[in-house]
């Protein structure tokens, strides 16, 4: 699904958050260790063939912008962010500064947030096109081989892909999204 040799199919990214923000009190005992999730979704992703990175803000100490910076050297079709509660509003300010810049990226949420309350947090968080409710990685290799069939190597837009793929992508067990808005 690669447009050109400067992009990637997908980008996983736990967003910014100090270990102050991640675990309050408790901060002098929290680890920035990478998160297991991502790197186990981007394995997943590389097994069916598309390229894809790992931005994990807060094990590499890094601010947004150093994030955004990241990303869009090698734009992604899809761009995955990870949130538990505590870090769910630094992932949606992601998610928007990154669709003002590129409203074609494909924007994703997973994480323990999402999975608890769905429709709420897309409700409220707009510049998330898609939601992915509980362990994500058979919802996300279903996804990603199935636009990969319906597109044919192409890569679409976040307006073409629900236009056209929205029938098929209701078929896929967890996955909450936008349809006609």
């Amino acid at each position: 699904m690669n447009k050109n040799s400067n992009s990637v199919d997908v980008i996983f990214v736990n967003p910014p958050q100090t270990l102050e923000e991640r675990y309050g009190d408790l901060s002098a005992a929290g680890s920035n260790f990478p998160s297991m999730g991502l790197l186990l979704l981007a394995a997943v992703a590389k097994k069916i063939g598309l390229t894809a990175r790992i931005i994990d803000a807060p094990s590499l100490n890094l601010n947004y912008s150093q994030v955004l910076d990241s990303i869009f050297e090698s734009p992604p079709l899809f761009l995955g962010i990870t949130a538990v509660t505590p870090s769910l509003y630094k992932a949606g300010k992601l998610a928007k500064m990154v669709k003002e810049r590129d409203s074609s990226i494909i924007t994703m949420i997973g994480g323990p947030h999402l999975t608890t309350v769905p429709a709420e947090t897309m409700q409220l968080f707009p510049e998330f096109d898609i939601g992915v409710i509980g362990e994500g990685e058979a919802t996300v290799t279903e996804l990603f081989t199935k636009i990969k069939e319906l597109n044919k190597g192409k890569r679409p837009s976040a307006e073409e892909l629900f236009k056209d793929c929205s029938p098929e992508l209701k078929k896929i067990n967890g996955l909450i999204f936008r349809d006609n808005g």
